[in-house]
């Protein structure tokens, strides 16, 4: 099925709204699950080559429900620059503040990446857990939703 959101003017498809699609990253929202989606891609050289990436996640944030997750899929992407974390540090803040309950974050098997990843989260306080798997991430964050929905109901 086949909707358009007049707040950000994408189309949602099947429950997905993709909010941005670009070489270096894809950003989309699943509004059954109320969680992001970050695919990152390459080597980010400067912060020109991802010169919309803050506002694309400003725009995004326009779809967030308080207590949403983040599943980032970063096994396609290379280290990248000081100038570039900055950017990513700016990002992170704005999501951390929208009400991000957690972050499940798949890397690939770099110990550079992991170090930069675990610098930026422990600057912007992102709640995140490392993955070398999607679907175990995928799972970990439904069931890491389910148990906090159980504890509302029991409450």
């Amino acid at each position: 099925m086949q909707s358009f959101n007049q707040k950000t003017n994408n189309v949602i498809l099947n429950d997905i709204e993709v909010i941005a699609n670009t070489e270096y990253y894809t950003i989309s929202y699943s509004y059954s699950k109320n969680r992001f989606y970050l695919t990152i891609t390459g080597f980010w050289k400067n912060p020109d080559v991802i010169s919309s990436y803050v506002n694309d996640w400003r725009k995004a944030m326009l779809l967030a429900v308080p207590n949403f997750t983040l599943l980032t899929d970063a096994t396609n992407a290379k280290t990248y620059p000081p100038s570039v974390m900055a950017v990513h540090n700016e990002a992170q803040q704005i999501v951390v503040d929208a009400g991000l309950m957690q972050v499940a974050e798949v890397l690939p098997k770099s110990a550079f990446l992991k170090f930069q990843s675990e610098l930026l989260t422990e600057n912007s306080q992102m709640p995140c857990s490392k993955f070398n798997n999607l679907e175990l991430a995928e799972r970990w964050l439904d069931n890491l939703q389910k148990t906090l929905l159980s504890k509302k109901h029991s409450a």
